[in-house]
């Protein structure tokens, strides 16, 4: 999947209200390739990685997983990975979208199974 896919992002993950229902939008959206990049925060307040990428359930269209590159305050070992190493968090788990990502980090044993 390259950098510049053009999904959206609902509002109330802070994207801004740019897209209108004329194209075939029902919620005000950001773009992904702006998504990508930004460092992602715990609740806990862990810098956690940086989103490199998305992965998108292409039946239905939803957002299924963020890959992020992985900082060297997290074990990697205690979650899903890809094979580059990238974590494989739920999209699910996001609470906000600003300057940062902030993400309610699934329990070791869930992002495991």
């Amino acid at each position: 999947m390259a950098n510049n896919i053009d999904y959206p992002i609902p509002l109330e993950l802070g994207g801004p209200p740019a897209l209108r229902k004329s194209e075939g939008y029902k919620m005000n959206a950001i773009r992904i390739n702006r998504f990508i990049g930004k460092p992602i925060m715990s609740t806990d307040g862990i810098l956690v990685g940086v989103i490199d990428n998305v992965v998108v359930d292409t039946r239905t269209g939803k957002l299924e997983y963020v890959l992020a590159k992985v900082s060297d305050q997290v074990d990697p070992k205690d979650y899903k990975t890809d094979p580059t190493g990238r974590l494989v968090l739920p999209f699910s788990g996001i609470q906000s979208v600003k300057n940062v990502v902030v993400m309610k980090m699934p329990e070791p044993e869930e992002s495991l199974e």
